[in-house]
């Protein structure tokens, strides 16, 4: 399992006023200086840490959540005085689903936003409590994972936190088109967790074009897939 680790900016002046909000926000959650534990379930706890103000996170939040982001939003980020960390070993739905209501927690504790370093993806502080009411799979989905553009393919980074396969097809899709595969795709192997081989198709709904699964291990960028690849050929229906 590689290490997940989430950047939440805040007001926090010290690891003290953040453990006193945690503690009032009535989420659930407590911490010391060094972990951050569910007090419903001794065994659910992260390891957190605390940074000051980095201005060049503005700039992965710009980039990693597009236009979820208002320029004023981002201008008033600026005035963030500390960054929460907080990491956990995931490979699995249940674990991130842990992950993203501890990262709530943070959140409703006076955090602004969400950056996930580990995958590039940016959500809003609105974005990121919505998915955690629900906990669906498309909702970790969209918090966790990040599609690119690059050599030709649209391709996803991030699948790695549930211990599955990123995700690539061509670009003759348009960038709708193949967030809503990619969307889709993830959704159902999620809650479905379908016995998939290489070969197999795959196809969104009745009507739609139908996809032939191949394994590989082909390089898109420098990023580390360590599950490697599912590409989406289109096939004649």
């Amino acid at each position: 399992m590689k290490k997940v680790v989430i950047a939440i900016p805040g007001m926090w002046g010290s690891r003290r006023e953040f453990m006193k909000s945690l503690a009032k926000s009535n989420s659930g959650y407590i911490a010391t200086e060094r972990v951050m534990s569910n007090l419903n379930d001794s065994n659910e706890s992260f390891s957190i840490d605390m940074r000051g103000a980095t201005p060049s996170l503005i700039e992965a939040l710009r980039a990693g959540g597009g236009r979820l982001f208002s320029e004023q939003t981002l201008q008033a980020m600026k005035l963030h005085q500390s960054i929460i960390y907080v990491m956990s070993e995931c490979a699995s739905y249940t674990e991130v689903a842990h992950l993203l209501k501890a990262v709530n927690a943070v959140l409703r504790s006076g955090g602004l936003a969400v950056y996930v370093e580990s995958t590039g993806r940016a959500m809003t502080k609105e974005g990121w409590s919505q998915a955690a009411r629900s906990s669906k799979a498309e909702a970790l989905f969209l918090c966790f994972v990040q599609m690119h553009r690059s050599k030709g393919y649209y391709y996803t980074t991030g699948m790695h936190v549930f211990g599955l396969r990123d995700l690539a097809v061509e670009e003759k899709l348009s960038p709708q088109e193949a967030s809503t595969l990619f969307r889709s795709f993830a959704s159902y192997v999620l809650e479905e967790q379908p016995d998939l081989h290489d070969g197999h198709s795959f196809s969104i709904q009745r009507d739609a074009p139908i996809y032939k699964l191949r394994e590989q291990a082909a390089v898109i960028d420098e990023v580390d897939h360590p599950y490697g690849w599912w590409t989406f050929y289109p096939t004649a229906n």
